[in-house]
């Protein structure tokens, strides 16, 4: 029955290199139902591992927040727990359910694929410009590729980069860019920047 649970979190994390996430959303849901089942204590397990799993979804999509991550992981790992019944073997599930996910997601960026999110969520407000200035830099952002900046938060792997006097929301195609770290961007798709570090 573990299965289901490797089988959700592979959704999930194909769901955000693919543009019809929500099926996926829905698809993961049901696997997660299916290892812990809809009646009595194990629906409370399953609330608890689903709303937990939903709050890592959300830290993608808002990497500022960074408690949401955090109290993600906790839920996920309670519900978890509780179904399962021992620590030790819950955090070896857990460990490696979260190892797998990393390997998966580097799997999907080398073999092409590319951070399918919404748009809203790339351009960030610009600092002195209005929003009508922040649609007219919306239609350059392909200018940009090529250019160099600083990473003004983490990138894990969407995050805030800054070029000259401008903040902009961008994508790291390496595994981890720290705040402070010199990016350049490489490619910009779908209203998407996409950066790597510069060494």
């Amino acid at each position: 029955m573990t299965f289901f649970i490797l089988i959700g979190v592979s959704l999930l994390v194909l769901s955000i290199f693919t543009k019809r996430s929500w099926l996926l959303y829905l698809l993961a849901l049901l696997a997660f139902m299916i290892y812990f089942g809809w009646q009595g204590a194990n629906l409370y397990y399953f609330l608890l591992f689903a709303f937990g799993m939903a709050l890592l979804v959300v830290e993608l999509y808002v990497p500022d927040l960074g408690l949401a991550g955090l109290l993600g992981l906790i839920l996920a790992f309670v519900g978890l727990w509780l179904k399962i019944g021992r620590v030790e073997l819950t955090l070896l599930f857990f460990l490696g359910t979260i190892i797998w996910s990393v390997i998966e997601a580097i799997l999907l960026l080398n073999w092409g694929f590319q951070l399918q999110m919404s748009p809203r969520f790339v351009l960030d407000k610009t600092i002195g410009h209005s929003s009508a200035d922040q649609s007219e830099l919306l239609s350059d952002l392909s200018q940009l590729v090529g250019e160099t900046g600083i990473a003004r938060t983490d990138l894990k792997p969407v995050g805030k980069i800054q070029l000259g006097e401008k903040l902009f929301q961008a994508f790291s195609q390496d595994e981890l860019i720290e705040a402070g770290s010199k990016i350049m961007i490489v490619g910009y798709q779908s209203n998407q920047l996409y950066v790597r570090r510069v060494k």
